[in-house]
């Protein structure tokens, strides 16, 4: 694979779904320094979800500090990159 296409497919399209404008643009900026793309929800690879956001539904999100058991994956609200 050539080094373009492997960055390529590196890069996941994720949505940030937040109650907080502050903590929002936080993660943003995270993910966005780890080489993703930040988009909207309905243009994600994946969602990540702070908390238990009102926002966040479907099988691809990753919950900051939520509690819902069924979501794809669960990290602690402070992990970091």
């Amino acid at each position: 694979m050539s080094e373009p296409a492997a960055k390529l497919e590196a890069t996941m399209r994720v949505a940030i779904v937040s109650d907080d404008p502050t903590r929002r643009g936080r993660l943003a900026a995270m993910v966005a320094s780890a080489g993703h793309v930040v988009v909207a929800t309905e243009n994600a690879d994946v969602v990540l979800a702070d908390g238990d956001a009102s926002a966040a539904s479907g099988s691809r999100i990753v919950s900051l500090g939520g509690h819902d058991d069924e979501l794809a994956g669960r990290l602690p609200s402070d992990a970091t990159a």
